[in-house]
């Protein structure tokens, strides 16, 4: 469950952070997706757009309020993606470090699908590749491990082709949804 008084986007935009968005924006810059909709869940103060070539469309959801009107020059929906229920088509939807802050990733994936994800559009899922500690092996509550293993045998058992690059300690997926 989200708690808005965590305040987990803030230091986003700390200069080690700059690699990921970097490495996302490459991808979703490509001249495939030009003029794209990109939907960013879990989006904070909406950082990725800064990174994005002007011709994309950004949205974001954010749970928190204060992330919200943070956010500047964005268009910004304040909401938890579990509680979003009006499709908003996008041809890239983003999960950046923000899969594992839902209690379960793989309805969060399927609604993802169904409500935002065009036909052939693509899925970018950043996770930062924390080490598991004893205490996650024994504990019920989502781990950034277990979200990246719900979030692999999803993508196996979609059959969408994707790929996992490793940059620095993050871990990043593109997934392409194939025609229906």
């Amino acid at each position: 469950m989200w708690d808005d008084q965590s305040c987990h986007w803030q230091g986003l935009s700390r200069s080690t952070e700059t690699p990921r968005y970097e490495a996302l924006a490459r991808i979703i810059n490509s001249p495939e997706y030009f003029g794209a909709n990109v939907l960013d869940i879990g989006a904070g103060e909406g950082l990725l757009a800064r990174y994005l070539s002007r011709d994309k469309k950004y949205t974001g959801i954010e749970p928190s309020a204060a992330a919200c009107a943070g956010a500047a020059n964005v268009t910004m929906i304040h909401s938890r993606i579990e509680d979003m229920e009006a499709p908003l088509p996008s041809e890239v939807v983003v999960f950046n470090e923000s899969l594992y802050y839902c209690s379960d990733p793989l309805s969060v994936l399927i609604k993802a699908k169904k409500l935002f994800l065009k036909n052939k559009g693509l899925l970018i899922v950043s996770i930062y590749q924390k080490p598991s500690t004893w205490r996650d092996l024994f504990s019920s509550k989502m781990t950034n491990a277990r979200a990246t293993a719900i979030l692999r045998k999803y993508l196996q058992r979609v059959r969408w082709r994707y790929t996992e690059q490793k940059i620095g300690v993050w871990l990043i997926f593109s997934a392409q949804n194939a025609a229906s």
